[in-house]
């Protein structure tokens, strides 16, 4: 993609633009500024890079001159969306600005680019599983005449998922990101599928369990992954990037939610959809390599057979696992019912249709995303503390903020809520996988899920039972609404700050990526 521009500069200009740009190698550099002057990338994302300067003296001290920037994108998928806005950036002949907001904080090599580009694509594929049975609920239960106390139940006991999720990524520290997470996210979208199938709720409910532990053993790989291959200062802006494409995801499951209301058991389509994930999940196989901390990590074959301690939480994980379990229990038991409660309460109480419901999710939700990349910058250049506490207080004001307004105003609120809820998901999301060392990754992500699971079972139960004495949902998620107080007060006061700071120097033990441990 060669990208030409020229233009008449003075010398002080010129000397900018002569300078190598950060990432960039000067590979010929004459004594005098006219001639032509050749760049190619040092370190950077892209697959192929070079500059080509030319420069002839023009009138009155001033020079002309010629750019021709050739760039191969080669990310795998979305290469194309890069084409654009890499054409603007690259032809500007002046000094090198700040880096466009389409950008990370800091520049991202080669394999960094590649591998965020595929998980992102694989976060695509598990938001569409992730969030089906709440949002087809409704129109299940209606079809097996179930009413809100069964619907409960069912919600609650699917967050059992958790628990199998547990023993998915305590395989996933011993045989390897890679295979855990592909094997997950194929055998999720089969058990999904045949979740079309259910002759029950309870049958649909139990499918869910299976396919809801692989699509969340699945999710908190990608962060694991995201967090182990991501070089510091990116950490919190890639993994909200992942969470941004998780949210497409779901985006187009709400996209097919008016197949749910197309006669009885058109909610069948929908589980039925998540086929399509199983050959999404060979083509991501080949663009996926395996993390090089955990290869890394790994004995070497004449040395130590078995490394079970490894495996084991000391005291000081313990404690950050408490530490960070207790916000995630008390997170969920706010944010769980009022993400799932929400289309019962869309139908019932505002009156929506299927459409109307999926038009307000999509439209508040596609706009909410950008909070992502906004909490994810913020989170690494200002810090995970203030916009995670910042932003659990955001969201307990924004959701009830749904749940007690109606007309324009709940599409106000419901984009506060969705901006709020994206952009805080970075910046606490981030810690369950910075603060363990790579053999205890999976498994503590998989505990912290079961915690917030527990939390989101807790809440679930209380939001039920506190709805049936006052009537309504919202002024029952008002009670809740002490989980995200007691987490922001809990980030203030017991969180540690480790925006940009390396992994060894969060986990001294250990190895730096691309190195082998005797």
């Amino acid at each position: 993609m060669p990208v030409r521009s020229r233009r008449r500069v003075g010398p002080e200009v010129l000397a900018a633009v002569l300078d190598a740009r950060s990432g960039v190698v000067a590979e010929r550099r004459l004594r005098s500024p006219e001639g032509v002057h050749r760049f190619a990338q040092g370190e950077g994302p892209l697959a192929a890079y070079e500059r080509v300067v030319t420069v002839s003296a023009a009138a009155s001290g001033s020079y002309l001159v010629q750019q021709t920037v050739d760039v191969t994108v080669g990310l795998p998928l979305v290469g194309w969306l890069f084409a654009l806005p890499l054409r603007r950036h690259l032809g500007r002949i002046g000094p090198e600005g700040p880096l466009p907001w389409w950008l990370p904080p800091a520049r991202l090599p080669r394999r960094a680019a590649v591998v965020l580009v595929t998980l992102c694509a694989i976060s695509v594929l598990v938001g569409y599983l992730s969030d089906l049975l709440a949002y087809t609920m409704t129109y299940a239960a209606s079809e097996f005449r179930v009413g809100s106390t069964g619907q409960g139940v069912a919600l609650g006991l699917s967050r059992i998922a958790a628990l199998g999720a547990l023993l998915v990524l305590a395989a996933a520290d011993r045989r390897g990101r890679r295979p855990v997470l592909l094997v997950a996210l194929a055998g999720a979208a089969t058990v999904t599928g045949a979740g079309a199938l259910a002759p029950s709720l309870s049958s649909l409910t139990a499918s869910q369990v299976v396919a809801g532990a692989m699509a969340g053993a699945t999710t908190v790989l990608v962060g694991v992954l995201v967090v182990e291959e991501m070089p510091a200062g990116t950490r919190a802006w890639a993994l909200g990037v992942s969470g941004m494409c998780f949210g497409l995801g779901s985006g187009l499951a709400l996209a097919a939610l008016p197949l749910a209301g197309d006669g009885p058991g058109g909610w069948r389509w929908l589980f039925a959809l998540g086929l399509l994930v199983v050959p999404g999940a060979v083509a991501a196989a080949r663009w996926l390599p395996e993390s090089t901390r955990f290869v890394a990590a790994q004995p070497l074959p004449e040395i130590s057979p078995s490394r079970r301690r490894e495996h084991r939480f000391g005291p000081h994980h313990r404690r950050t696992l408490v530490l960070l379990g207790a916000g995630a229990f008390a997170l969920a038991l706010f944010a769980d019912p009022g993400g799932s409660l929400q289309n019962q309460y869309l139908r019932h109480q505002r009156h929506l249709s299927p459409l109307g419901i999926s038009i307000l999710l999509q439209v508040t939700g596609t706009i909410g995303g950008l909070g992502t990349l906004v909490g994810g910058r913020l989170a690494d250049t200002r810090g995970r503390r203030p916009v995670a506490a910042a932003g659990a207080v955001a969201l307990a004001a924004s959701t009830l903020g749904v749940y007690l307004a109606g007309g324009i105003a709940l599409w106000w609120w419901e984009t506060v809520s969705s901006l709020v809820s994206y952009g805080l998901g970075p910046a606490i999301g981030v810690y369950g996988a910075e603060l363990f060392p790579t053999s205890l990754r999976g498994r503590a992500g998989g505990v912290l899920t079961a915690l917030g699971a527990a939390g989101g079972l807790a809440g679930l139960a209380a939001a039920g039972a506190l709805t049936s004495a006052i009537g309504t949902i919202g002024p029952a998620l008002a009670v809740l609404a002490i989980g995200p107080a007691a987490l922001a007060v809990l980030v203030v006061a017991a969180y540690p700050e480790t925006a940009a700071r390396p992994l060894e120097a969060l986990n001294p033990g250990d190895a730096p990526a691309g190195d082998r441990q005797a």
